[in-house]
């Protein structure tokens, strides 16, 4: 028990005790002054007791002040950081489609031309063509080896990612077709290998032009 509820408890009893003799008391003079004094402790004692309660509610609502202000404060930190982490994921993904962008756009450039080229152009020579075709593969290598660095679009394109890596991979297997078009063995083997090269470079570019589409939303 605290002083301040003792306190409390000593004054009710006196304030009954008051009571108790001014009930008691005789004589017009001395029941008036005994309710006087009785009236005053009571007051005295309510005024007391409100003083308690009240002060306790107040220690009550500072402390529930104190816990909201404390919960406001805190969610005000979480969101501040969310938007940092937010802008920075934001910046991040720009600079990997960016990068995306370019290589896919450098990707159909190639694959239009593989797509467009002549596989027996009589103006050319053998060593002409068999070289643009071998150079044409080096490209696609090139391009295959920098997309093989960019791993971490995969965190945050993944489904681009996935097309891309798809597409690269059927490019590879066009222009595989297309250099061996050069060492066919007979007229039928060139001829399938050309509808293979050009079938792989037709499903690459659709890729490309997909994955394309998708980060131009």
């Amino acid at each position: 028990m605290t002083t301040e509820v003792l306190l409390l408890a000593i004054a009710c009893g006196i304030t009954i005790l008051a009571f108790l003799i001014a009930i008691n008391a005789h004589g017009p003079f001395r029941i008036s002054f005994s309710y006087f004094l009785a009236t005053l402790m009571l007051s005295g004692t309510v005024w007391m007791i409100t003083r308690y309660v009240n002060q306790d509610l107040e220690i009550k609502r500072s402390i529930e002040l104190t816990r909201i202000e404390e919960k406001r404060k805190a969610e005000e930190e979480a969101y501040r950081k969310d938007a940092e982490v937010l802008v920075m994921q934001n910046r991040v993904l720009s600079s990997y489609t960016s990068k995306l962008v370019l290589l896919i756009a450098n990707a159909v450039n190639l694959t239009n031309q593989m797509l467009t080229v002549n596989l027996q152009n009589k103006s050319e020579d053998y060593e002409t063509l068999s070289g643009r075709a071998a150079e044409t593969k080096r490209k696609v290598d090139e391009l295959s080896a920098q997309y093989d660095k960019m791993d971490s679009v995969k965190t945050y394109l993944p489904e681009q990612y996935a097309l891309v890596k798809d597409a690269f991979k059927k490019l590879s297997e066009a222009v595989y077709s297309y250099k061996n078009y050069y060492v066919s063995e007979d007229s039928v083997q060139e001829a399938q290998r050309e509808k293979l090269f050009r079938l792989r470079a037709k499903e690459a570019l659709d890729k490309f032009n997909k994955a394309g589409a998708m980060l131009g939303r």
